[in-house]
């Protein structure tokens, strides 16, 4: 009786979320780029309790709601005569970039407009004076961008900021459309902050004068979080990420909510050296550096049955590999991790930790993982099957539901009377 009073609470509860949810679709019939959510629901722990014939049927304890992804189908089109209204036809995301928060969001909502943006002068300007001799105060400049009604900057397909010409308006624009193998992974800022973060010397970060140490990079993640006002935070890396992640854990454990880590490894031991090395000789040839790193990280099914997309990848990647400008840091960034260890001090990480293997990952081997469960208090562990190095490609449903399921979770630790 009283287990049939808590299913049916249990259920009236999750109905009332998904009437939530409806009721926000509702409300929102009218917004610009609005799109509705579907509920999806999943049941509870069930046992087995045996029927008139001695037969084991389930008996549930109710069903609770998973998620609500986002519908991302694309509807009819309307043409509102306005110059910088956009529309995505097919899938994809238009990306803005805040100025205040420095965050980039996601958005299906086209409705743009062109607003004035004042650049402050450069910190390294040249100081110029008058012909009395007075120095100059150098003055903002005045540019023109696309940007949304809340001011935030729309990017172009390479991550750039739009800039228009006041006197060409017509001009057509390189507006970014930006996709993901999975979409109900992506989650309302209302729900989790997703902060991005480009190491030093790689992607839009500054780039380095020479050879540097890998704790650097660990001091950056500091930085960032000092200047965004962040306490603690969860982190997760992935292979070199996921190094420094362990370094940041160990150093500023304090600032770690909790620590995902995919595909890392605790040390550089002589096998992830030397396909280090390898990679660093491949180096001058665009497409012996693709055969030496690209292949690896994916598993033989996956880069078997993926054959036309691996075909794009080469060639997407063969122009940035043979450019002296990406090639470079990369082979300090790998010569940065050259003495990286820090199996004996993987007992100080004190935050929930969650360690994914993947099955058929062969730069950083199963092994090594099983390493980090061993030495990290308050660890948890998850093998990807049939995976290799590169999870969030391979496996992107399994990749997402684990980040967001370990950040999300109420407890890391249940125990069982």
């Amino acid at each position: 009786m009283n287990m049939s009073f808590y299913t049916a609470a249990v259920g009236a509860f999750q109905q009332q979320l998904r009437m939530d949810v409806q009721s926000h679709n509702i409300a929102n019939v009218n917004t610009q780029g609005y799109r509705c959510e579907r509920v999806a629901f999943g049941e509870l722990m069930n046992r087995d309790v045996e029927g008139i014939n001695g037969d084991n049927l389930p008996k549930g304890t109710g069903a609770r709601m998973i998620h609500a992804p986002i519908d991302t189908t694309t509807r009819g089109f309307k043409d509102t005569g306005m110059t910088f209204d956009f529309a995505i036809n097919g899938d994809g995301f238009f990306a803005v970039f805040d100025p205040a928060t420095q965050e980039v969001s996601f958005t299906r909502d086209g409705a743009f407009e062109m607003n004035e943006f004042q650049i402050p002068p450069a910190e390294d300007a040249e100081p110029e004076y008058d012909e009395n001799g007075e120095l100059i105060e150098p003055e903002p400049t005045t540019v023109w961008r696309l940007s949304d009604n809340f001011g935030r900057c729309v990017l172009d397909s390479q991550g750039n900021f739009i800039v228009i010409d006041p006197e060409n308006r017509e001009a057509d624009l390189d507006v970014g459309v930006f996709d993901y193998a999975i979409h109900y992974g992506m989650l309302h800022t209302r729900d989790n902050r997703l902060i991005l973060l480009d190491f030093l010397d790689q992607g839009q970060s500054a780039r380095m004068d020479g050879p540097y140490d890998q704790g650097i990079q660990a001091q950056v993640v500091l930085a960032l979080l000092d200047h965004l006002s962040i306490d603690r935070a969860c982190v997760l890396g992935i292979s070199y990420g996921g190094e420094v992640a362990l370094r940041f854990a160990i150093a500023h454990g304090e600032r770690v909510e909790r620590l995902l880590l995919f595909n890392t490894t605790a040390r550089t031991g002589p096998w992830l050296g030397d396909i280090g090395d390898a990679w660093n000789l491949a180096a001058g040839d665009a497409d012996a550096y693709y055969l030496t790193t690209i292949p690896v990280i994916y598993s033989p099914r996956f880069y078997r049955e993926k054959q036309d997309w691996m075909a794009q990848r080469r060639e997407t990647l063969r122009p940035v590999f043979g450019d002296p400008n990406f090639i470079q840091p990369m082979i300090r960034l790998t010569n940065s991790a050259r003495n990286y260890d820090v199996t004996d001090r993987l007992g100080e990480i004190q935050a929930p930790t969650l360690i994914v293997s993947c099955q058929q990952d062969y730069l950083t081997p199963v092994e090594e993982q099983q390493l980090l469960l061993r030495q990290i208090p308050n660890s948890h562990y998850a093998v990807l099957p049939g995976c290799g190095h590169a999870s969030m490609y391979e496996q992107p449903v399994l990749f997402a539901a684990l980040t967001l399921g370990f950040c999300n979770a109420s407890k890391t630790e249940y125990h069982i009377s």
